[in-house]
């Protein structure tokens, strides 16, 4: 039994999965409109996917041409040629993975250095110059919050 178109649906649909997510989070954003919201419904994958390109892990956002690969795999290749082409397709997906992986680790590892450092800031400070280059600290810290 082989499984080569079989296993382009599977990695096609973690995409779509990556791509739902990001709309979640993007609906959830003040700057996503009205307007975005009716092009993203309006428009096929590429667009959603220049739309949604912040939301998105940048691999997934610069290389939009994997998706017609995957629908390529699902809709015109052989069995044999998905199966020869899957390592290929699925290393990228996991890259994607990876990168969405690494970034939410990221996030909460700045969230918690601005946690531990403003419980840090609470202690007394016996000099202003101390206590202004920590709120500096945590100032620069705060940006890369988001």
């Amino acid at each position: 039994m082989e499984l080569g178109v079989g296993s382009f649906v599977y990695l096609r649909r973690i995409f779509e999965k990556l791509i739902e997510s990001a709309h979640s989070n993007a609906e959830t954003d003040e700057s996503w409109s009205e307007e975005k919201e009716a092009l993203f419904q309006k428009g096929r994958t590429p667009e959603r996917i220049q739309l949604l390109s912040e939301y998105l892990p940048s691999r997934l956002a610069k290389n939009s041409s994997l998706y017609g690969i995957l629908s390529k795999g699902i809709h015109e290749l052989s069995e044999q040629e998905c199966i020869l082409h899957f390592n290929l397709v699925q290393n990228a997906i996991l890259m994607i993975l990876k990168e969405r992986h690494e970034e939410r680790e990221y996030k909460q590892l700045i969230k918690d250095l601005q946690t531990a450092g403003e419980q840090l800031a609470q202690p007394k400070m016996d000099s202003g110059k101390s206590k202004h280059r920590f709120k500096k600290w945590l100032d620069e810290l705060r940006q890369y919050r988001d």
